[in-house]
């Protein structure tokens, strides 16, 4: 009878085992990004992404000049004072589809993968260390939604994502605006 008991404890030890350690690996691996860092030359408040975890810094109002007519707060050519902006860099283990979660639905992290392949495989090619911008507003219902999403391919290009409802649009651009 005990030698019974071995075989219906060993025969479960392996799978349990085995799944223990797939679901270490996918944390691991599907972890959300942390120490995401932004530097800013304004008085800031703290923003969170729409879980309410706190991601970065943004600018708690307009300085007194901007209504006469100074320059614009742009970031990759974009107003940043019209959007709820949340920055990091790419992280090891890090995917497309852990950055972009917060700020729009699954479909369209799909269609960005797929349209982005023309100008520059986003979904495969990300670099650890490579920053990452997505300018979002905020819905009637508190959430934020995304409108570009801008990568750092390297020292010269940029890959904008414009997101306008379903319709999405890719490109590669250069740094210089």
């Amino acid at each position: 009878m005990s030698e019974e008991k071995k075989n219906v404890v060993g025969r479960w030890q392996v799978p349990v085992i085995c799944l223990s350690a797939i679901i270490i690996v996918a944390m691991l691996c599907f972890r959300p990004g942390k120490n995401r860092k932004v530097t800013l030359e304004k008085p800031v408040v703290a923003v969170t992404t729409p879980d309410e975890s706190p991601v970065q810094e943004v600018p708690a109002e307009e300085p007194a000049g901007m209504a006469a007519g100074m320059a614009a707060d742009l970031l990759y050519g974009i107003d940043r004072s019209q959007y709820n902006v949340y920055e990091g860099d790419i992280e090891q283990g890090q995917l497309l589809v852990n950055i972009l979660q917060p700020y729009t639905k699954y479909g369209n992290i799909l269609a960005i993968a797929e349209k982005s392949k023309e100008s520059f495989d986003l979904a495969r090619k990300m670099q650890v260390g490579h920053h990452w911008a997505a300018f979002c507003h905020t819905t009637e219902l508190g959430e934020s939604q995304l409108k570009y999403f801008v990568y750092d391919i390297n020292d010269e290009d940029i890959l904008l994502v414009t997101v306008e409802g379903d319709d999405i649009s890719v490109e590669r651009k250069s740094k210089e605006f």
